[in-house]
């Protein structure tokens, strides 16, 4: 059971999961890059045809794809922030563990106040230390669960989720996306011609 782990197999098992987490970021963004590049192809294709509707569905595509690739990559770059985080944090656990071993050779020749006092900081300091690692393991939890926690939910809560989502983005989107459509076809548009001439 989960209750029964050692923190040591828990901290192995979130390491697993985000670098599994990781991979499968990395194989979906190469992917989406090479569904981009087809789109820009067959965009290019539509509009040496002439077809200005099958272009514009086209760079309609091209463009959520490469808004989506957009958003993965971030969630990919803060994955690996998280994990440089971490490894701070386990070098500074590793430091103040090192001290401590100091502490306690310089403590063996010091007076019963000064041994006090030194002993007070030192579990200040891998309190501290702790508490940064947990809020760290947390932090890595959580963000593994806003990326891959969908995978989790049941499928009512996605409901709700997803119905709750589409009033906000038709409320609140729709004349922005169509802004943003417009210009992006039109981007597209003439970086295609450039490129046909």
């Amino acid at each position: 059971m989960a209750l029964f782990k050692s923190k040591r197999q828990r901290e192995l098992e979130r390491e697993i999961k985000l670098r599994q987490g990781k991979a499968r970021i990395k194989r979906f963004i190469k992917n989406a890059q090479k569904v981009q590049k087809k789109y820009w192809r067959l965009g290019k294709e539509a509009l040496r045809l002439g077809d200005r509707e099958q272009f514009r569905h086209l760079a309609g595509a091209y463009i959520r794809t490469r808004d989506l690739l957009g958003r993965w990559e971030r969630y990919l770059l803060q994955l690996e922030t998280l994990g440089v985080r971490k490894e701070e944090s386990a070098t500074v656990a590793e430091f103040i563990d090192a001290i401590a071993a100091t502490t306690k050779s310089m403590m063996r020749g010091a007076e019963p106040g000064q041994i006090a006092s030194m002993q007070a900081r030192m579990e200040e300091a891998l309190t501290r230390a702790q508490a940064v690692d947990d809020m760290l393991a947390l932090a890595m939890d959580a963000s593994a669960d806003s990326v891959f926690g969908a995978e989790e939910a049941d499928e009512e809560e996605l409901t709700e989720i997803a119905q709750a989502m589409e009033g906000e983005a038709e409320a609140d989107e729709a004349q922005a996306y169509d802004e943003r459509i417009a210009r992006g076809l039109t981007e597209v548009e003439e970086q295609m011609r450039k490129e046909m001439k």
